[in-house]
């Protein structure tokens, strides 16, 4: 029962894709951090009124003893340029936090720990976002498409790099657009049993990364229209191939 139940949760959960849904949960993630870090301000001294419950008082200090720590991959994972779900489930990838096969034997008996998109390794993140043979193919391609830059084997170092070039931001929006495919597709092979193609995931990933690019993000300045047009003439580090234009 509780196996059945659980599995419909994280079902459900990965089918509600909706744009609005996902909005809501960064806004919510954003309001929830910002409002620790007031907290962790604040002292306890003329916070609350001298009537307030002794448990509001106990509540506030420990509050107040919460301490934000900022983390070196955050800007380039919460950037405006990426698309919110492919943000949420970024921040997820490098917290280690999803329900892969491994985080779920923890507390839950399993019937399998392989991937359940290889089948030759157990899952994990690092399994699933780097090592598994299908996500080599599938990177190979994106990464052949992208340029000169090789995927990384540890995504929090990747993203703890400073992105401060519009083709840093871009390669960065391109990174977390396959590690969301790559999730989505693991869970289509696991709830509907089919998994797609690498070239058909490819496709999928080189639509959406230039949808985002050059409609999703730029408010109709043009800057960005610019150099995305522009990039495969220039002589910059990151080209793209003729299929990005």
């Amino acid at each position: 029962m509780v196996k059945t139940v659980l599995a419909s949760l994280v079902y459900y959960i990965w089918k509600a894709r909706n744009e609005v849904l996902w909005n809501q949960q960064v806004w919510l993630i954003n309001t929830t951090v910002k409002k620790s870090q007031q907290m962790s301000k604040l002292g306890i001294k003329g916070l609350l009124p001298k009537k307030a419950k002794v448990e509001d008082k106990t509540w506030i200090l420990m509050i107040s003893d919460v301490k934000a720590h900022k983390v070196d991959y955050a800007r380039n994972i919460w950037n405006r340029m990426v698309l919110p779900k492919h943000r949420f489930i970024g921040w997820q990838i490098v917290n280690n936090q999803l329900l892969t096969r491994d985080n779920l034997s923890r507390f839950l008996s399993i019937s399998s720990p392989l991937c359940s998109v290889c089948c030759r390794e157990n899952e994990s993140h690092q399994h699933l976002f780097v090592h598994c043979c299908f996500t080599q193919k599938l990177t190979g391609e994106i990464t052949k498409w992208c340029g000169q830059f090789d995927w990384s084997v540890d995504l929090n170092i990747w993203f703890s790099k400073a992105a401060n070039s519009m083709q840093e931001r871009v390669i960065n929006t391109v990174i977390l657009a396959t590690l969301y495919i790559v999730w989505t597709n693991r869970n289509s092979c696991i709830f509907e049993l089919s998994c797609k193609t690498v070239s058909t995931l490819s496709k999928e990933i080189k639509s959406c990364v230039k949808s985002r690019c050059l409609m999703g993000c730029n408010g109709g300045k043009g800057n960005l229209d610019s150099y995305i047009l522009n990039l495969p003439n220039e002589v910059v580090s990151v080209t793209f191939s003729s299929e990005f234009g």
